[in-house]
């Protein structure tokens, strides 16, 4: 965990959200002090890409079959 104080925060803004995208936790002190702690997100894995499960899974040929409880006798 990053501690920073609130007067860098003020100088240096950027750094700051910087730190956060990255997924970094930052305490937050006035003087010595704590104040807050911030959790930064963390960024997804991956993206999902269409056809990512291509070969993965298959359907059988029967799948949309009537089922014997519901066929009408």
């Amino acid at each position: 965990m990053v501690t920073i104080t609130v007067e860098q925060i003020e100088e240096q803004p950027r750094t700051f959200v910087e730190q956060l995208r990255c997924g970094e936790d930052i305490l937050i002190t006035s003087g010595s002090t704590p104040v807050a702690r911030v959790h930064g997100l963390k960024p997804p894995l991956r993206e999902s890409l269409f056809g990512s499960l291509a070969g993965k899974m298959w359907i059988s040929e029967d799948f949309d079959a009537p089922l014997a409880e519901f066929e009408v006798a």
